[in-house]
């Protein structure tokens, strides 16, 4: 029977596919894992309402000869019922490998059966003729993949309330808010050294989950950059000064 793509067969195809994009790879074997035919069927189980139906035929091409492998071809049909569309893909398959088997008791070297290295291969056969036809992955997560992903939203980080957010960072020019600063704190710190290192601590505090943190470990005036940044500094002058004078206050 010739392939008969028809607009109904490709319509439903497509509904499928957009829809669902992998099998489950439910079983284990060696160092791998592999979706089983139960489980692609599974997957492909959604198409059948839209009328999509599938059969597969195997037909013997080369008989086996003593040490020859006779071939074996699998073909699947894809059908869709109500208008007869039909897709055929297919696959030749060796009836068996001679250098697959074991050693025995004896320390010769046996083939596997040669009817189960045929089923073997046939059931290989059908799992990738079948997710091949319908466009399926195989993937490791039951059902992390079986929609299209949503699309990705972009996320701006937000950070916690500061009273000390700012304008962009390097703006205006602070040289003269700098010096004025670098002043008034040498100063401070002629008759109270700890204040520098209170001053750089708090600074480095309040700024860590800013836009414009502090990234100094030991902070001077240069790492003021931003209006928030001497605005906190004129608040911890005015806190400095203010509990001073409450300390020397008879």
């Amino acid at each position: 029977m010739p392939d008969n793509p028809t607009p109904e067969l490709l319509a439903a195809l497509s509904k499928f596919q957009h829809s669902t994009l992998t099998a489950f790879k439910d079983k284990s074997a060696y160092s791998y894992r592999y979706a089983t035919e139960l489980s692609i069927n599974k997957a492909i189980q959604p198409s059948k309402v839209d009328g999509l139906t599938h059969v597969f035929t195997c037909q013997g091409l080369r008989a086996g000869e003593p040490g020859i492998p006779g071939v074996t071809e699998v073909r699947l049909r894809l059908f869709h019922a109500a208008s007869g569309g039909c897709l055929t893909s297919s696959m030749l398959v060796d009836d068996y490998d001679p250098t697959v088997g074991k050693l025995n008791k004896k320390g010769e070297f046996v083939v596997d059966p040669k009817n189960q290295q045929r089923g073997g291969g046939i059931s290989y056969a059908r799992r990738y003729l079948l997710t091949a036809m319908f466009g399926l992955a195989c993937d490791e997560n039951e059902g992390e993949t079986d929609s299209p992903p949503a699309p990705v939203e972009t996320v701006t980080k937000k950070f916690p309330p500061n009273p000390y957010t700012s304008t962009p960072k390097q703006g205006p020019d602070f040289a003269k808010a700098r010096t004025k600063f670098a002043d008034q704190i040498k100063a401070i710190f002629a008759t109270d050294p700890g204040v520098y290192a209170q001053w750089s601590a708090e600074l480095i505090d309040v700024f860590k989950n800013s836009p414009n943190p502090i990234s100094a470990a030991k902070p001077t005036p240069d790492n003021l950059t931003c209006s928030a940044h001497f605005l906190f500094c004129d608040e911890f002058l005015a806190r400095y000064n203010s509990t001073k004078a409450a300390v020397s206050t008879p």
